[in-house]
């Protein structure tokens, strides 16, 4: 049914969509983190990246485009261990974070939420003859 459904906030087909128990993936991501600690830390970048998303609809006074995931596709255990993995790793790479800091590092590269590539502590120097910082970069570890 086509319309907008201004007391919701959404379009009458997000209201139909949400009452099969399809949910966007910030949503999505809360209801696995009540899950279990295996899904604690679960953010909605690691749903949008195990997830494909079963449809999208219109919400806000804007009309943005949203898309809906369904938790029946968590009924494939290799989905599950996928999102249980990339939590786990998030959780480490949160816990690097918070050492490394505590260590005196300023910069920490990392890609695609869960695998860190280099560790790197930036110095900052000035330079008298030239009256600039000079950033010289450190290589720490390089962890998988």
């Amino acid at each position: 049914m086509a319309g907008y459904n201004w007391r919701e906030g959404k379009s009458n087909n997000a209201v139909i969509a949400v009452s099969e128990g399809k949910m966007p993936a910030f949503h999505m991501a809360a209801w696995l983190r009540k899950r279990g600690r295996r899904y604690s830390g679960c953010s909605t970048t690691i749903v949008r990246k195990c997830l494909t998303a079963c449809e999208w609809h219109h919400t806000s006074k804007f009309f943005n485009s949203t898309e809906y995931y369904d938790p029946r596709d968590l009924i494939d255990s290799d989905i599950r261990d996928r999102i249980a993995e990339m939590c786990n790793n998030q959780r480490v790479n949160r816990r690097l974070i918070r050492r490394h800091k505590l260590a005196g590092f300023t910069w920490v590269q990392a890609s695609d939420c869960q695998n860190w590539y280099r560790l790197e502590r930036v110095c900052i120097e000035e330079s008298f003859e030239t009256s600039r910082l000079i950033a010289s970069l450190e290589i720490i570890s390089k962890c998988n």
